[in-house]
């Protein structure tokens, strides 16, 4: 075993993606988490994915924050409506 590359539960059992020394990637299988005797590599991967979960959490939390200043005051009057062309015209009220 070279690494532990993802994790999955299946039907309620841990399982581990793991890269094989000296095998391509298309050559990585998942075993059961009972059927590795690796505990290094296993608290290995949880401590990186622990990290890239949280980098993650942070870059959605900024794009969020993002995406809401872009939008300004939020939808527009019910007053306009946008029609086939993509052009906003007043709607008679």
């Amino acid at each position: 075993m070279d690494s532990i590359v993802d994790s999955r539960i299946i039907r309620g059992q841990q399982q581990y993606k793991v890269h094989w020394k000296g095998y391509p990637s298309s050559n990585d299988t998942w075993e059961f988490e009972a059927n590795l005797n690796c505990d290094d590599l296993v608290k290995k991967f949880l401590k990186e994915s622990e990290k890239n979960e949280s980098a993650e959490n942070d870059d959605k939390k900024n794009g969020q924050a993002k995406r809401k200043a872009a939008r300004g005051k939020g939808r527009p009057s019910k007053k306009s409506k946008t029609v086939g062309n993509g052009k906003v015209r007043a709607s008679k009220i």
